[in-house]
């Protein structure tokens, strides 16, 4: 059992850790009556150390009922209405809360490194993009285990700012340190430690505002596989009460499944247990055909928007908002920059002027091809014609 300050995590797995059955019978708490004729059955083999601990359990006395309904408290309509409550606390504005959040990708398509820049933004209180921003600087702690040190070093001299200053001894660059940013490769698992761990650092840096935990596998307690759907709501079951406690966000790292899905809930692996414990869940996946990817965003707290397309920036190791929508950044190239020359002319424009602007472009193309081409976006509803020989973006592509 993860104990902190009053707040126990239930126990709900049998193990064969003889530790867990020394600190039940070397509990003060714990009668005589009951830890000895336990100790003695282990001692003579009549029970074994993985049912030690559930037998104390099952023996404990049990509160009387009058005991449980006065620690039930309800609340009726009226005075719901007439509680004030302050706004919830945006960790990354209209993209994380506080609370327990669930990002999902599949492998390598680049979560680690959006994890890192959430925390590097949140930690140095600067936008993530286009407003998406802490409401303000606090600190923040990296659980990452599929990593060492090194290669964590590695990729924040890649991802972090830096300048180059000019020096007696020659040129030299300095890189943004935040000492606000706390990193982590080894942590317990939950049941062995991990939440009571958690707790204790978070009294310890009590500005922590997100703690992203990369990878959920990495972590989660041992799976007995007794019902899957109960152990993968545990995910949240466990996090919550830290996360309501300290008020923060804690987001925690993971796969999806390999089937495709329509339903980005539906790539998550595991049950639906997962996705139903958490209060935010942010999906990370490629588009087709591109090099882009796009962020499906939904939660408890968050009003419904469309999905993000985002590219990733080599240069700087960061996601970077493409500025168009999921639909524009899937089309191919000639397409999109049809749809470039509109927009920046802010008017409508014949096949003709089209052509002039892909040529200012750099981009050579026949009358026919531009009028082939635009003829094709018109019919997939990505142009509209709205004079004779005049074309516009479609209203999906207006901004």
């Amino acid at each position: 059992t993860d104990l902190h300050n009053g707040w126990t995590s239930p126990l709900y797995s049998r193990h064969s850790d003889h530790r867990a059955v020394a600190r039940l019978m070397s509990n003060p708490s714990t009668s005589r009556e009951l830890s000895q004729p336990i100790q003695a059955a282990v001692n003579l083999g009549h029970l074994s150390l993985e049912d030690a601990e559930s037998e104390y359990l099952d023996r404990r006395p049990k509160k009387p009922n009058s005991a449980i309904a006065q620690a039930i408290q309800t609340i009726t309509h009226a005075e719901l209405m007439q509680r004030e409550f302050g706004p919830g606390l945006w960790v990354l504005k209209h993209l994380l809360p506080a609370g327990v959040g669930l990002l999902v990708s599949p492998p390598k398509v680049g979560k680690s490194w959006f994890s890192l820049q959430m925390c590097r933004a949140k930690a140095a209180g600067r936008e993530l993009w286009d407003g998406r921003e802490p409401e303000s600087q606090g600190a923040a702690l990296y659980i990452s285990l599929e990593d060492n040190l090194r290669r964590l070093k590695s990729r924040a001299i890649k991802s972090f700012p830096y300048e180059f200053n000019e020096s007696a001894d020659g040129p030299a660059f300095s890189i943004e340190c935040l000492p606000n940013l706390h990193f982590a490769t080894e942590w317990p698992r939950i049941g062995e430690g991990g939440l009571r761990q958690l707790c204790a650092w978070l009294d310890e840096h009590p500005d922590c505002e997100l703690v992203v935990i990369d990878t959920w596998a990495r972590i989660r307690e041992k799976i007995t596989g007794n019902n899957m759907y109960t152990e993968d709501y545990r995910l949240g079951e466990f996090l919550k009460p830290i996360a309501d406690k300290y008020n923060l966000a804690i987001l925690v790292v993971h796969h999806t499944r390999k089937m495709a899905a329509d339903d980005p809930l539906d790539m998550i692996s595991g049950t639906q247990g997962v996705a139903g414990s958490v209060d935010t869940i942010l999906v990370l996946s490629r588009i087709r055909g591109t090099g882009d990817a796009q962020l499906f965003i939904t939660g408890r707290d968050i009003e419904e928007q469309p999905d993000v397309a985002l590219r990733f920036d080599s240069k700087s190791c960061t996601w970077r908002n493409t500025g168009v929508s999921v639909r524009e950044a899937a089309l191919d190239e000639s397409r999109q920059q049809v749809l470039s020359i509109i927009r920046r002319a802010e008017a409508p424009l014949t096949v003709r002027e089209i052509r002039s602007g892909l040529t200012e472009d750099g981009i050579s193309k026949s009358g026919t091809a531009v009028a082939k081409a635009v003829g094709r976006m018109v019919k997939d509803n990505e142009l509209e014609k709205v004079e004779a020989n005049k074309y516009d973006l479609a209203s999906e592509f207006r901004k």
